[in-house]
């Protein structure tokens, strides 16, 4: 997902990594925030800004996948 140069594989599990990450960038916020609704918002604005990044690297991948495929069915002859 990050390149060859940025490959790190983790022998933690999701659940850790993903504790970890919580953590890590989540938590500074929700305790920097002392009014809980004025906090919420603030995440879900991050919230809904990754969903879209996801959703847009999703949709790219998505389309090189098939075009991937596509190019590898066409070299195969079907009889």
């Amino acid at each position: 997902m990050s390149g060859i140069e940025c490959l790190d594989i983790s022998d933690k599990s999701y659940e850790e990594r993903i504790e970890e990450s919580h953590d890590k960038n989540i938590k500074p916020i929700e305790t920097r925030f002392s009014d809980v609704d004025e906090g919420e918002t603030v995440l879900n604005d991050i919230y809904n800004y990754v969903a879209m990044v996801e959703s847009v690297y999703m949709e790219i991948g998505i389309q090189c996948g098939v075009a991937l495929a596509i190019k590898l069915l066409d070299g195969i002859k079907l009889e």
